[in-house]
């Protein structure tokens, strides 16, 4: 085998589709037999640079709703946003790249998790299937078996809650995002229309916040609705070359961290891994050198990320003074 990919999340089988086109040998492992498990608000920024949602999906499958605005919410007042995002349903998204791989003579294994990795020689076998590959990409999230694999250091990890609820008393023509102490410390509360339902969550860069607020944050809803929880990265992206591994999505931390927004980004990053591993595969991975994956992704996303970035550091003046923060929030919006 020549390419491994852990983890069928968008990152995973976006990879997958564009190595499938390319008629790259690989196998993509899933852990779960179904797809869409994360705590995750569904929407996907509309375009970023030249890269757009519609061009690397191919499909309007799951597309639920296109809204322009997003409605910020701090104690002192509201701050509308301009900023293009289709909502999805999210998981008929990834069934739906899911197909296109397969339709490309793509390998996708569900209900298969990789529990250990072992390097020998110039490949990597994962373990309990024994499988051999030569390279081994991990698209496998926040907590990555093959990150940990490669004795990284973990990533500056959030944590969130997401559900689905039939209907919120908030206008349905646009986003709306909490920034309050009041219902979670650094951090802050979602509501996003969907079709026929609205996905709501609570998030936090600061976890001993969590448990309390999110109980709190659950009485406003019925009793009877399932949350996911799961733990985002909200730190630097961090490298994602190393030897003859790649790390793509969540991963290598290439989230926007001021929201926690990752859809699009790993969609863009596991376009451009899939170009460097298109490349080292004609040439037969003779000599792999994967750098221009990593020159890549910085290239195209590196400014957005550090400003994102930023952005969450500025949020820690809400803890100072909600005021300040309102008021460097409006600053923000207007420069922008």
């Amino acid at each position: 085998m020549d390419v491994a990919i852990l983890g069928g999340g968008i990152a995973g089988l976006t990879l997958a589709k564009w190595l499938a086109e390319e008629g790259v040998d690989f196998v993509l492992l899933e852990e779960h037999q179904r797809f869409f498990h994360k705590a995750c608000g569904e929407g996907f920024y509309e375009q970023m640079g030249e890269h757009s949602f519609t061009h690397l999906y191919e499909s309007n499958r799951g597309i639920e709703r296109r809204l322009e605005e997003t409605a910020v919410s701090t104690p002192h007042g509201i701050l509308t946003v301009r900023l293009p995002v289709l909502m999805t349903d999210k998981r008929a998204v990834e069934e739906e790249l899911a197909r296109q791989v397969r339709a490309r003579g793509g390998i996708i294994r569900t209900g298969e998790k990789v529990e250990a990795l072992e390097r020998q020689g110039r490949a990597t076998i994962l373990w309990p299937q024994g499988i051999r590959s030569r390279v081994v990409v991990g698209a496998d999230g926040a907590r990555s078996l093959v990150r940990r694999h490669l004795g990284l250091p973990p990533l500056h990890l959030g944590i969130a809650a997401a559900t689905r609820c039939p209907s919120v008393d908030l206008p349905d023509r646009m986003l709306h995002v909490e920034f309050k102490r009041s219902v979670i410390p650094c951090g802050y509360a979602w509501y996003f229309p969907k079709k026929e339902c609205w996905n709501v969550g609570i998030g936090t860069y600061a976890p001993r916040y969590f448990k309390p607020c999110l109980a709190s944050f659950k009485k406003r809803f019925s009793d009877n609705l399932s949350w996911a929880v799961d733990s985002l990265p909200i730190g630097r992206p961090q490298p994602a070359v190393h030897h003859t591994s790649l790390l793509v999505g969540d991963a290598a931390g290439q989230v926007f961290a001021a929201t926690g927004s990752g859809n699009l980004p790993a969609m863009i990053c596991a376009t451009l891994a899939a170009r460097t591993l298109s490349r080292a595969a004609r040439h037969g991975f003779r000599t792999p050198d994967f750098s221009d994956y990593e020159r890549a992704w910085r290239a195209t996303l590196g400014k957005p990320f550090a400003r994102s970035h930023r952005l969450r550091q500025l949020t820690r003046t809400a803890q100072i003074s909600e005021h300040l923060f309102h008021l460097l929030l409006k600053t923000g919006i207007k420069m922008s």
